[in-house]
């Protein structure tokens, strides 16, 4: 990829300074297929309908997307070919054609996107499924039609059974099956399996992007110590500096700010390990276990602006609210709220 010099000092002043609070797209090609059996497109109307709601500059900066980056490609359609991926594009009557990379780049373009965070596919080529170049095709697609202002070397890894061996804390039962499997359950067995990931992600992932001449931050995601493999997966993180930031998701027990607060004393503590390193969060709401969710726009709303009046004090600059729409449809073709969304009722 071939940059004047003029314009890799216009990208360094941008990445330094752009910050914004936005919204993480998440699943929104697979509710619009739902909705609008369109193979994941938004239609105009309903992006002209989102931009009379929401507040224009909380449209300007986007990521996507989340669980799915970790099996999404630009070569394959809808999620991607993993078999989660795969389960995902069968779930629908109509199976999707083209690739939800290409689907949310192009919706994040109809919102009036300016900056554009992306989540990088390494789980996929680190497990041997699809070769890296697949990846990075995927990563060129973003690039040229985004202002992509930085790039998630992953999501939530430490939530992969594929690649940590398991992760939380199993019990007894759950330990001896693991066993019977051949997993090395001993802390430095997880230790070991986090760091052969980790040295993928140093070795041939940071390489391949900056060999292609991308000049944007790196982040890797970190998550509260409330487990071993957790904690594992954060000090290991720690030990290395070939990310510029990192991206803790904060769910929230509650949407009081006793609650937020809370969640913000454990989890950035905890998150900024490695001295100096920046902290985004890419993803943050209300837990699923608060049955009650947002049941308007307005609670939403007022979540968000609770949530970015702490971040800022804890020097916090980007931060994505999970998710902008997630609404399905009933049997009968209507609108169903969804727990995380913000527009409701749509």
């Amino acid at each position: 990829m071939k940059k004047t010099l003029f314009s890799l000092l216009l990208y360094a002043v941008l990445f330094t300074t752009a910050a914004g609070q936005g919204f993480n797209l998440g699943q929104m090609p697979k509710f619009a297929l739902l909705r609008f059996d369109s193979d994941g497109m938004i239609s105009d109307e309903f992006v002209e309908k989102i931009k009379e709601v929401v507040p224009t500059e909380r449209l300007q900066y986007v990521r996507f997307s989340g669980t799915l980056s970790n099996y999404m490609n630009i070569d394959f359609p809808g999620f991607g070919s993993a078999p989660a991926a795969e389960a995902e594009n069968m779930s629908f009557k109509k199976r999707p054609v083209k690739s939800y990379v290409s689907t949310l780049t192009m919706t994040a373009n109809q919102l009036g996107a300016e900056y554009v965070t992306f989540a990088f596919n390494s789980h996929e080529p680190y497990l041997g499924r699809h070769e890296l170049q697949n990846s990075m095709r995927s990563l060129q697609y973003v690039n040229e039609n985004t202002r992509l202002i930085a790039i998630e070397l992953e999501n939530e890894t430490w939530m992969s059974d594929e690649i940590l061996g398991f992760t939380g804390t199993p019990n007894l039962i759950q330990k001896l099956i693991l066993v019977l499997k051949g997993v090395d359950i001993s802390e430095k067995g997880i230790r070991t399996r986090i760091n052969k990931c980790l040295d993928y992600l140093e070795q041939e992932v940071v390489p391949a992007i900056r060999k292609a001449g991308y000049t944007q931050p790196l982040g890797i995601s970190v998550h509260v110590t409330d487990n071993i493999t957790s904690r594992c997966w954060n000090q290991e993180v720690a030990r290395r500096n070939f990310y510029q930031f990192v991206t803790p998701h904060l769910y929230v027990k509650g949407t009081d700010e006793k609650s937020v607060r809370d969640t913000f004393r454990k989890s950035i503590n905890e998150a900024g390990q490695r001295k100096g390193v920046e902290i985004r969060i890419t993803e943050y709401g209300v837990d699923g276990s608060v049955k009650s969710g947002f049941s308007t726009m307005e609670d939403a709303e007022k979540f968000i602006r609770l949530f970015n009046k702490i971040a800022a004090e804890y020097g916090i600059r980007h931060t994505y609210f999970h998710t902008l729409w997630a609404n399905g449809t009933d049997g009968k073709g209507r609108p169903v709220n969804n727990h995380f969304s913000y527009l409701k009722g749509w």
